[in-house]
Order: structure tokens, then sequence, then C-alpha cells
């Protein structure tokens, strides 16, 4: 008799663990960042397209999402591992002379309508960034030049799925070891 009640709760408890098994498996997946893998790809194929060569240390990807009335970045180049609100003081990459910077539009975006410098930082760059893959990814290439930090201003014009309606953000990128802290606004 205590058999048979043994039985289901074996039955029970083997159901139980496989099912959380499964939740973790999900979690993990979960966890992928699908968008920045393909913006890492497509930002490799630039590089190799264009100078025949590529390097993970020359370059910084911004992964731009939307959701819940917000934009969101993450981006290879910060030690903080996911996505934060961009917001006017947000350094949305941290790069040095020489580096390419791109930006991808992700998850909950419809596109990015434009990376729109402002004269200053138009000044540093020479070139306005590229739309490499129509309002999907955009790059610029810092000079190699720049012999001090800097602090460059841009917008983000973008158009999330959800609304059609085009949006303007406006943070920075910092080239040279600047930090967040000494913006200079």
């Amino acid at each position: 008799m205590k058999s048979l009640r043994l039985k289901p709760l074996v039955l029970i408890f083997s159901l139980s663990f496989i099912a959380c098994q499964e939740d973790t498996f999900n979690q993990s997946n979960e966890s992928i960042d699908e968008d920045m893998i393909d913006a890492t790809l497509l930002a490799e194929e630039y590089l190799e397209s264009e100078k025949g060569r590529f390097n993970d240390s020359d370059k910084a990807i911004t992964v731009l999402r939307y959701r819940n009335g917000k934009l969101y970045f993450d981006t290879n180049t910060d030690d903080h591992k996911g996505y934060q609100e961009v917001e006017e003081t947000s350094v949305t990459a941290n790069v040095e002379p020489g580096d390419y910077i791109f930006w991808f539009a992700g998850g909950g975006l419809s596109e990015v309508d434009d990376i729109d410098f402002d004269e200053q930082a138009e000044e540093v760059l020479g070139d306005l960034p590229v739309d490499f893959i129509p309002q999907k990814m955009w790059v610029v290439r810092v000079p190699t030049e720049l012999d001090s930090p800097q602090m460059l201003k841009y917008d983000i014009v973008y158009v999330p799925r959800e609304s059609g309606i085009q949006v303007r953000l406006d943070p920075k990128i910092a080239v040279g070891g600047q930090s967040n802290d000494d913006s200079g606004d």
C-alpha cells in the first residue's frame, strides 16, 4: 500500500523537477541578446568590406530598443551589461580615436531615421554617420588624430513601432577616456 502512495509522489516530484528545468532553460534563452548578435555580425561585415579587417577593440556597437514608451540602449563598450534608458546625460559609447561607432535599431523600433551630430561634434568627426543599412544601422569613424578627450553630443531620431511617430533624443559619446561626470553641460 505504501508503494502505491509513493509512486504518485515520485511522479509529481519528477514532473515538477522537469518543469523547473524547462523554466530555467527558457529564462537562459531570453537572456541571449539577438539584437546585439545581429548588430555585431553586421558591424563585422561592414568592417570587412571597408577595410578588409576588423578587431573587437576598434568598434563600439550601440543597440537601441524601444519598450514601454522609452528608448533604451546597450553597448559593447560599457562595463555595465544590460539595457539602460537613453537620457540627455547618457553616454551611449566610450571610444578611442580611430574607433568605429555603430548604432543598430533593435526591438520595438521600426526605424532609426538619423544620427544627427551637433555642430561641434561635426567639426570633430568630419564625416557624418553613414546609413549602412537604411534606417537599421548607422556607422561613423572617429578620426585618429584627436589628441584630447571629447564629449560629442548627438541626436537619435527614431520611430517606435507602436506609435509610428518620429522622436528625437540627445545623448552623448565619450571619446578618449572622458567620463560621464565631466560632460561640461
